[in-house]
């Protein structure tokens, strides 16, 4: 504290401190943009790899299962519990409603 409260006596303390600061926060900008133009980089080629597979999918013979659609998309709730009785309708409601564990 000693050596703070000199430094704070010197005339030209607050322009010291301004100066380190701006020294500070250009060398760190700095370091932010060449990480950033790293990471942009590989962005860009993680974008290209998802295109072409994307493109790939599309023009391929293989049928894959789309991603967006669920394995319930199709079919209705009446038909999947027809024929159940009631404690089985009242497990698969609790079921439904319940949130799913991390």
């Amino acid at each position: 504290m000693q050596y703070w409260q000199e430094f704070q006596k010197f005339e030209y303390a607050n322009e010291v401190l301004i100066m380190l600061g701006a020294l500070l926060v250009f060398i760190a900008a700095l370091q932010i943009v060449r990480s950033s133009l790293k990471l942009l980089f590989w962005v860009l080629i993680a974008g290209c790899g998802a295109i072409s597979a994307s493109y790939g999918m599309q023009q391929s013979p293989y049928d894959l299962p789309s991603l967006n659609t669920g394995a319930l998309s199709g079919a209705r709730l009446s038909d999947l519990v027809a024929g159940k009785d009631q404690d089985v309708l009242e497990y698969l409601c609790q079921k439904l409603d319940s949130p799913e564990p991390q």
